[in-house]
């Protein structure tokens, strides 16, 4: 969105306590918040997510679900997941699909 630049993204990422670390050395929750940065503030009409709630804590579901609230309102979010309410709860359709395995129709 208009108006971001790196001190806001990284702001909005909850990491900037971490801004002088090198990403190989964050923990796998701080990782998954920088990969949700990037792909939510964006500037593409389409998000595709994957399980975004792997490797987030309470509070950084929260963030998460805010972050979804915020920045996507304009935006088509795909949310693949196991399950897991928290990860697309905001969504307006769903398509469930159960015992499918690749090469049988």
């Amino acid at each position: 969105p208009a108006g971001l630049n790196e001190e806001k993204i990284i702001s909005i990422s909850g990491l900037s306590g971490s801004s002088g670390k090198q990403i190989k050395n964050f923990s796998s929750g701080m990782k998954q918040r920088a990969k949700l940065s990037l792909a939510l503030l964006a500037d593409t009409p389409l998000v595709f997510l994957d399980e975004p709630c792997s490797n987030l804590d309470r509070n950084a579901i929260e963030w998460y679900q805010d972050l979804i609230a915020q920045y996507t309102t304009q935006k088509l979010v795909v949310v693949c997941s196991n399950s897991m309410p928290d990860e697309y709860s905001f969504c307006t359709s769903r398509v469930m699909i159960t015992d499918w395995k690749p090469g049988i129709s």
